[in-house]
């Protein structure tokens, strides 16, 4: 699956959202949120982006509620809406939803900042959330990486399968960018600063982080499943050569 904690330029939506030969999203409007967007963007602040920055928030509805969609349905393992957002639902490991599910009360002031895709009609996204884990009182900031493709229905979906060793090169040329490290190193001192004030959360994220309360750094390299750093620990993309 190509979501992990941790963007490029910010592209044109103008083309996709007007263009006469796109036909319309079959997705329903996401009701009965688990996820909830923030009306602010505050993570661009505390990271120091600015307007001239590459990365940006996403102002894409689309976009948007697709990530929302995704998100809500790890919270009500829901795999009939799943497989209307994602690219293939087989890849979707129904025991860890399962899993979140229990874990996981709700994801909180989700943010998605956008980089233009290697091609049209693909966009990587960078999903800024606070999770908040049942039992616990403070929320866990984290970034997850999604990358959206463009069906032949020209609906956008989460690519869940293997990815191109192209598209993979590209995503990890975008994780190195200094707006996306920007954004990696402001959560992790959300994240620290969660650890160190609640002992509790402290005591959660130790056991989930295999003993250690140190915050792994989001664009280092391992084998991991779904969201980073607070979910679990950041996954590396697999990939299909060509």
């Amino acid at each position: 699956m190509c979501t992990m904690w941790i963007g490029l330029v910010t592209m044109s939506l103008t083309d996709w959202s007007n263009s006469k030969n796109r036909k319309k999203d079959s997705r329903n409007k996401v009701e009965g949120n688990f996820v909830d967007m923030s009306d602010t963007a505050s993570l661009k602040e505390d990271a120091g982006l600015t307007e001239e920055s590459q990365l940006q928030e996403s102002k894409n509805e689309e976009i948007n509620q697709l990530v929302q969609q995704y998100m809500n349905c790890f919270q009500t393992c829901d795999l009939e809406t799943m497989a209307k957002v994602v690219t293939d639902v087989e890849c979707i490991d129904v025991s860890e939803m399962q899993a979140k599910q229990k874990l996981i009360q709700e994801y909180k002031n989700m943010e998605c900042y956008t980089v233009q895709g290697l091609h049209k009609g693909e966009y990587l996204v960078y999903v800024y959330n606070e999770v908040l884990f049942t039992g616990i009182d403070t929320s866990a900031p984290g970034l997850n990486r999604l990358y959206i493709i463009t069906d032949k229905d020209g609906n956008l979906r989460i690519e869940s399968g293997a990815l191109k060793q192209e598209v993979h090169d590209f995503i990890e040329k975008t994780d190195q960018s200094a707006d996306v490290q920007k954004i990696i190193q402001t959560v992790n001192t959300k994240l620290e600063e969660a650890i160190n004030n609640d002992e509790k959360f402290r005591a959660f994220y130790t056991k989930l982080n295999g003993g250690s309360d140190t915050v792994v750094s989001n664009n280092s390299k391992g084998d991991s499943k779904e969201p980073t750093p607070t979910d679990l620990p950041m996954e590396e993309t697999d990939i299909v050569n060509e």
